[in-house]
């Protein structure tokens, strides 16, 4: 589980984004919903130790208060996908893909990109897994650019063949269609790990597949709906 105890939390002008807020989330899948500047992203980067906190305020791993100083130690076995996240250029899509696994068979990185929806359209490249991505894709160079659709997909593929046991999926999945969400959500809610999304997207609050829903909002989080069956799975 990972969380934070009596989180008091100020911004660049010293404002307050949050004050004495305690939240813990268990292994699952949970949903943290809100406009633009309502501390969902501040909220989850202070868990991680990439925001200063008050004193008062603690980190909490697997219910256990840690301080700052240890959370480096966590961060391996953490996946962080944000909306910014990208492919590299002058790499191939699989050297890409790679980034998240070196040891990953071919078979791995194409069943992960089956779930993600992305296999397809990277076997109707010029050179599939092996072409390079960047910029010259019409000037005859072999070389791929991508939509942001394509991008999260293949972005999430990498991040699937990481095998975290924390993923955090920041705003990453608004580039996607519906049923590609719906793909992906349903294969994470499969797997053994404590996976929160981040969204403005409300619609996604209509889904499922969510062990809890989460509301960001004027400086606190409130809880909009818990499944207690997903839970217990």
């Amino acid at each position: 589980s990972l969380g934070v105890n009596n989180l008091t939390l100020r911004g660049l002008s010293d404002e307050t984004i949050f004050e004495g807020l305690s939240v813990v989330f268990e292994r699952g899948v949970h949903l943290i919903v809100g406009g633009n500047g309502t501390g969902k992203t501040a909220l989850i980067e202070s868990m991680l130790g990439f925001r200063l906190m008050d004193i008062s305020s603690k980190i909490l791993i697997n219910n256990k208060p840690v301080a700052q100083t240890e959370i480096p130690y966590l961060h391996p076995k953490v996946t962080y996908t944000r909306k910014q996240s990208r492919l590299l250029n002058n790499m191939s899509v699989r050297e890409n893909l790679l980034m998240g696994d070196p040891g990953a068979s071919d078979g791995q990185v194409r069943r992960v990109c089956r779930t993600c929806g992305a296999d397809e359209f990277v076997t109707q490249l010029p050179a599939g897994y092996d072409t390079i991505v960047g910029i010259g894709a019409d000037n005859g160079s072999g070389r791929a650019i991508f939509s942001a659709g394509q991008v999260q997909r293949l972005v999430f593929a990498r991040a699937l063949l990481s095998n975290p046991a924390i993923l955090i999926v920041d705003e990453a999945l608004d580039a996607l269609d519906p049923l590609s969400r719906h793909r992906i959500l349903t294969y994470l809610a499969r797997q053994d790990l404590l996976l929160i999304v981040i969204s403005h997207d409300q619609t996604l609050n209509r889904l499922d597949r969510f062990s809890s829903v989460w509301e960001a909002s004027s400086g606190n989080l409130h809880q909009l709906r818990k499944n207690d069956k997903i839970m217990a799975r």
